[in-house]
């Protein structure tokens, strides 16, 4: 049954442009907006996690992301590195995160840099 069940994973990876590993934990409310080029490899995804177009989150120098509840990431953005996304953070499109994003704040730029807190 693992070679069929590997080769209908590796023709929806291609036919929708989305990777997922497959060892991941993943919290109830997993929402992939435009699934165009979405790569997802990290340790866990918390509740309420919402994911847009062309973003990448993977292994870097320093292990491999951790994403907690509620947390957005905008198109292009690039996560990398033994990095945590905590609650309710923001990561603006085309961010580049490589440092820890704290509670309740929003990150922009290349490297990524705080500009707010949100207010929820």
């Amino acid at each position: 049954m693992f070679p069929f069940a590997y080769f209908i994973f590796r023709h929806y990876t291609y036919k929708y442009g989305i990777h997922v590993d497959t060892n991941i934990p993943i919290g109830k409310g997993l929402l992939i907006v435009h699934g165009d080029g979405v790569y997802l490899n990290c340790k866990s995804i918390g509740d309420n996690f919402t994911i847009f177009h062309n973003s990448t989150i993977g292994i870097g120098h320093g292990g491999i992301p951790i994403i907690e509840d509620n947390v957005t990431v905008y198109t292009g953005a690039v996560i990398s590195g033994g990095v945590t996304l905590h609650t309710n953070c923001i990561v603006g499109a085309n961010a580049f995160v490589n440092k820890d994003v704290d509670i309740n704040e929003t990150v922009v730029g290349v490297p990524a840099t705080p500009i707010k807190k949100n207010d929820l």
